[in-house]
C-alpha cells in the first residue's frame, strides 16, 4: 500500500503544482514538479507516533501503522532519488547537445 500510495500522491501533487504554477504564468519543468511531489507526499512518522499515544491505540496497532509510516518514507527516498537522477541525465543530455562543456 505504501508504494502506490507514494505514486499516486507523488503524481497527483506534481500535476496540481505543474498547473498552478502556470496559472501564475510559471514555467515550471513536469520533472521538477514530480520531485516537489516526492519531497511532500510521505508522512511524518513523528506526528503518526502522537497520534496513536493521544488515541490510546493498541502496541500491535502501533507496530503495524509505524512500521507502514516507514516503508512509506523508505519509498518516497527511493521515487525521489530515481525521479532526481532522471532529472539529472535529462539536464545533462540538453547541455551536452548544446554543445557546453561542463567544467568541474
Amino acid at each position: 500500500m505504501a508504494t502506490f500510495g507514494v505514486l499516486i500522491a507523488t503524481a497527483v501533487i506534481g500535476s496540481l503544482a505543474y498547473y498552478i504554477f502556470a496559472l501564475f504564468g510559471w514555467h515550471v519543468s513536469f520533472l521538477y514538479c514530480l520531485l516537489f511531489g516526492a519531497l511532500i507526499s510521505p508522512t511524518d512518522p513523528i506526528a503518526v507516533l502522537g497520534v496513536l499515544r493521544t488515541a490510546n491505540a493498541s502496541k500491535p496497532l502501533k507496530t503495524t501503522i509505524v512500521g507502514e509510516s516507514l516503508f512509506n518514507d523508505g519509498t518516497a527516498v527511493v521515487v525521489f532519488t530515481v525521479l532526481l537522477s532522471i532529472t539529472y541525465i535529462v539536464v545533462l543530455s540538453s547541455i551536452l547537445l548544446q554543445g557546453l562543456t561542463i567544467e568541474h
